[in-house]
């Protein structure tokens, strides 16, 4: 009994390299246009995360 599998038999299941950069983009760039249909600043809304990330180190878990 042989597991021997045929080259032409592999199918790639890789994306493209543009549609990944593409998608790539796209989910980077989601929550702050989210953010922006709601109504808010997304500078504001960094400056506040920053500032609650630096509490929670100080403070700990």
């Amino acid at each position: 009994m042989s597991t021997e599998r045929r080259v032409d038999e592999v199918e790639d299941y890789h994306l493209p390299k543009q549609l990944g950069i593409i998608l790539t983009i796209s989910a980077l760039l989601f929550p702050y246009w989210v953010l922006i249909e709601f109504g808010y600043i997304p500078s504001f809304v960094m400056w506040a995360g920053t500032w609650m990330l630096t509490i929670y180190k100080i403070e700990g878990p």
